[in-house]
């Protein structure tokens, strides 16, 4: 079976509800809850009644090959995990305690939808390229390993028992008689979502920042992520709060700020995606942590401390009953974003180019050197940003040549926070030396080398790891990182500074002024950092030479 890493999204599959619905959420006692796997299909009874609680993490965490294994194992009688489910005796839903992975996954082999079919599409509307391509990957791999329900099953296609091999006969048979293994929460939706916590504890069952997520889910950075991972598309956790709206609309400003549209690395598109993966787990940790330090929240502000050696017992972030908070935090990672990556002249943009400070050669993506380029920018004073546009070239050119210091302090133990303190002082050291005047590579080396608080180690001359595969396909790392080695060639400079120039923060500058008679001619066009553009006047007047005029 081949092998595909990445992650399919089912999330659309099973509608969300608030536990806390109906006028005391009293949960069903007596018979048990049992289901077969047809009545998974849309528009059936059972089917209408299922439900996610509103807190549950997003039903994507799960590979093609995971969910086509499950599939398999289920069909073919292995013995599979016991689904946790809670009845409300006001409204006869059945909510998944536990167990939402393997449900969803039934759902989309029956509904053939796994990310990009009907359900999915009335749920997210316009499905994202990468969404859609996994959806197909997936059902090329069902097909091949496994067969359509359809193809098993549907009584459309007049298949007889016999017109099926022994396997897919067994197949079909399972697949409508089978009962699904289950077991139910007794009590109310007190018990069932402390029941669900309890279940999910265990770090091997969710990612501990998820669990801390849901903890925290009415407080403004648990929103504030949850909106930014999805674009403020999917369900909208926010949803109840006056300001809803707006904060669905500042969220997918903000995600295409700092996604932007490629969303993956390939030998089909011409660039890296600026922010890394954004349909990963990765990605959700990122942005937690951009809204945290963006914000000076610090987890003892919003999170329960696990520790038996503490007396903390205040939280000092209130939950936001109203989305204003929520949507300050949004605003002030926006600023921050618009700031290092904007295309606009007015925000005083940077445009730091991503491939430079947050990709390894070796093309992986460092999520806390991408957060550390923007703190970057945020801290530069008026004064020191433009000083910076004066050392800029070197400076760019120092992280190019010496790469490997971006893999040091990204795989260095410690926590998250640490690594960005140590881009920051890389950083800064650089900045120093350069703007002192110093231009001699080793001299600057010698420092960094020396601090012992980025622990870098001596530039390794041999060959990376990825020049070293022997096997006659390229894989992933490889195209990865000629990906990285190819856009730090083919990223035009900006004709002031001379600095690499990414596509998406180009700003349109005029050679002559419009107001010395400058037009707006194909000749008369260049490309300039937006910063770059705001002071080209200043630059001039005190007889900077333009990089365009070399």
């Amino acid at each position: 079976m081949p092998q595909h890493t990445h992650l399919v999204n089912l999330d659309a599959l099973i509608k969300r509800e608030d536990f806390e619905s109906g006028p005391k959420a009293v949960g069903e006692v007596g018979e048990e809850i049992t289901f077969n796997a047809t009545q998974l299909k849309q528009g059936e009874f059972f089917y209408s009644c299922l439900r996610k609680p509103t807190f549950q993490r997003e039903t994507s965490n799960w590979s093609p090959n995971m969910i086509v294994e499950f599939i398999r194992s289920f069909l073919d009688g292995e013995l599979i995990p016991s689904v946790i489910l809670w009845r409300s005796k006001q409204t006869n839903h059945v909510f998944i305690v536990d167990g939402s992975h393997r449900i969803s996954a039934l759902i989309a082999w029956i509904n053939d939808d796994y990310g990009d079919g009907e359900i999915s599409r009335q749920f997210w509307g316009p499905v994202p390229p990468k969404q859609a391509a996994l959806h197909r990957k997936t059902q090329e791999l069902v097909n091949e390993t496994i067969g359509t329900y359809k193809s098993l099953c549907s009584p459309s296609q007049s298949q007889s028992q016999g017109a099926l091999s022994e396997l897919s006969a067994s197949r079909a048979f399972r697949a409508s008689a089978r009962q699904t293994p289950t077991q139910k929460v007794e009590g109310d939706a007190e018990i069932c979502e402390k029941s669900f916590l309890t279940i999910n504890s265990n770090p091997a069952t969710i990612d501990k920042n998820e669990l801390a997520i849901i903890k925290a889910r009415k407080k403004p950075n648990a929103l504030a992520t949850r909106a930014l991972m999805r674009a403020g598309t999917g369900y909208p956790y926010w949803g109840n709060l006056p300001r809803a709206q707006e904060i669905t609309k500042l969220a997918g400003e903000t995600y295409e700020l700092l996604f932007g549209q490629i969303v993956d690395i390939g030998t089909r598109v011409a660039d890296v995606p600026r922010a890394g993966q954004p349909y990963s787990a990765e990605a959700f940790t990122m942005l937690l942590d951009m809204v945290n330090i963006f914000n000076e929240v610090t987890p003892a502000m919003w999170q329960q401390s696990t520790s038996k050696n503490t007396t903390q017992t205040t939280i000092t972030l209130p939950d936001d009953l109203d989305g204003n908070t929520t949507l300050a935090f949004i605003e002030k990672v926006q600023k921050v974003a618009r700031l290092a990556i904007s295309p606009e002249t007015k925000d005083g943009s940077l445009g730091l180019d991503q491939v430079v400070y947050s990709y390894g050669a070796n093309g992986k993506f460092y999520p806390t050197a991408f957060i550390a380029s923007l703190k970057f920018a945020k801290e530069l004073t008026d004064s020191e940003r433009y000083a910076f546009l004066k050392i800029r070239l070197p400076f760019e050119d120092f992280l190019v040549d010496y790469k490997s210091f971006i893999k040091d302090i990204g795989h260095s133990k410690g926590s998250r926070l640490r690594g960005l303190a140590a881009f920051t002082i890389m950083y800064k050291t650089i900045f120093k030396a350069l703007s002192d005047g110093e231009r001699d590579i080793q001299k600057i080396m010698s420092l960094l080398l020396g601090n012992p608080d980025l622990k870098l180690k001596e530039p390794n001359l041999k060959a990376m790891k990825v020049n070293r595969v022997t096997r006659k396909k390229f894989p992933k790392s490889v195209q990865a990182a000629a990906a990285v080695r190819e856009a730090l060639k083919t990223h035009g400079r900006c004709t002031i500074c001379g600095a690499r120039l990414p596509f998406y923060s180009r700003s349109q500058d005029h050679k002559l002024d419009g107001s010395k008679g400058g037009t707006g001619s194909l000749n008369n066009l260049q490309y300039t950092h937006p910063y770059c553009n705001s002071v080209k006047t200043k630059l001039e007047a005190e007889g900077w030479k333009l990089i365009g005029d070399n």
